[in-house]
């Protein structure tokens, strides 16, 4: 992640990054009613402009299974 992290900010200098399971708490996440996802997380992102996605492994990546 870290090194994905590092490429993608040396061809985009003074990126920041938000990093969604540092910033959310994954154990409250769960409780969130699917509203919540579906507006201000979304919009929330929205507002960011650009997302940067790690998936890994690449031949079966783990998020999606979340």
């Amino acid at each position: 992640v870290i090194d994905c992290m590092t490429q993608f900010e040396a061809k985009y200098p003074g990126t920041y990054f938000w990093f969604d399971m540092l910033c959310n708490n994954q154990h409250d996440a769960v409780d969130y009613p699917f509203e919540w996802w579906c507006t201000t997380f979304r919009d929330g992102i929205r507002a960011i402009g650009t997302v940067l996605l790690v998936m890994s492994p690449w031949e079966c990546p783990i998020l999606p299974t979340r």
